[in-house]
């Protein structure tokens, strides 16, 4: 394992003139958002921290990954989780650096990763087309293997689980194995799900176009509303990946070339809030869970060619149902 403390310049802090509101677009869940609106989003959450807007961070840290993957959780244990393709297994780490392995699965590509209540992996088979629960104590079962290829994983308080595919988002309950289409995007390519603190909306982004979906969820889990946010100018050769929120309900998104960009509670957009120049396919944001070492106020990136990145962010992660 290497730790090493480095510069961290960061193209804006609050602050930064011309960036202005995020634009939404009003839809429901059919076909494709057209009607551009210039209304500023209010998300209502409820602030419980002194000051929710914090400055760019100025450095981080760096840790070794044996075994990289495309996504990653923080376990109840105060471990590092991950699913990697390559290695045909599921891995953990330790803030120590120590690696153990929960179970072996094979697949040519492991996209997605969560945790249920119960410590159960969810995970997203790209490859086969398969959402399989793991128990790190042994055991795979099949919730659904008729997705075409599922991405980003999201596990709700209920202990239900939602699944971006290619230009479909669903709704699995484990226990019933009933699937609900959320929504359908025709030709998009749907990635990167993150919470809200109070669980009442659900982002989702569209990676390689750079667009960014905000769903209202009913008391059910089920949708009330879809905006479509405006988001990037993508430069070439990258695209958008994963997201998370943090405990204001400010909403973080990773770019594949180390660049994170920040959306503020009240709609405030700022792009490229955190830039990590070496980062080598950068494709997952989680907070730390508080646990074994992973700090609750410090934001990771995982690249896919072996390095976590450590950012102190200041301000919490939205808590996830897992480690509550």
């Amino acid at each position: 394992m290497r730790f090493s403390l480095v510069p961290l310049t960061a193209l804006c802090a609050l602050g930064c003139d011309g960036h202005g509101q995020v634009g939404v677009v009003g839809s429901s869940t059919t076909d494709d958002p057209t009607e551009t609106s210039s209304t500023t989003t209010d998300y209502s959450y409820t602030q419980t921290f002194t000051d929710c807007a914090l400055p760019a961070p100025e450095t981080y840290s760096e840790i070794a990954l044996e075994y990289p993957g495309e996504e990653f959780s923080f376990d109840s244990e105060g471990n590092f989780v991950t699913a990697v393709d390559w290695a045909d297994t599921i891995a953990r780490m330790t803030r120590d650096g120590v690696w153990d392995f929960v179970v072996p699965y094979q697949s040519d590509e492991l996209a997605g990763i969560d945790i249920m209540l119960n410590g159960d992996l969810v995970i997203a088979d790209e490859a086969n087309g398969v959402i399989a629960r793991v128990s790190p104590e042994g055991g795979t079962s099949i919730l659904d293997g008729s997705i075409l290829s599922p991405n980003s994983i999201a596990v709700s308080p209920q202990d239900i689980i939602y699944t971006t595919a290619f230009d479909e988002l669903y709704r699995i309950d484990p226990e019933t194995l009933d699937k609900d289409l959320l929504a359908r995007y025709p030709g998009r390519d749907l990635d990167g799900l993150a919470f809200s603190p109070d669980f009442k909306f659900l982002w989702f982004n569209q990676d390689d176009r750079g667009d960014i979906y905000r769903m209202e969820l009913d008391e059910e889990g089920f949708e009330v509303e879809t905006v479509f946010v405006v988001d990037f100018n993508l430069q070439f050769n990258t695209e958008i990946d994963g997201m998370t929120t943090d405990a204001c309900g400010n909403l973080y998104v990773v770019r594949t070339d180390g660049k994170i960009s920040r959306y503020l509670h009240d709609g405030t957009k700022q792009h490229d809030f955190i830039r990590i120049p070496g980062a080598q396919y950068a494709s997952a944001i989680h907070f730390g869970s508080g646990l074994g070492g992973w700090e609750r106020d410090h934001l990771y990136m995982m690249d896919r060619f072996g390095t976590l990145f450590d950012i102190p962010v200041g301000i919490p992660g939205a808590m996830e149902p897992h480690l509550e």
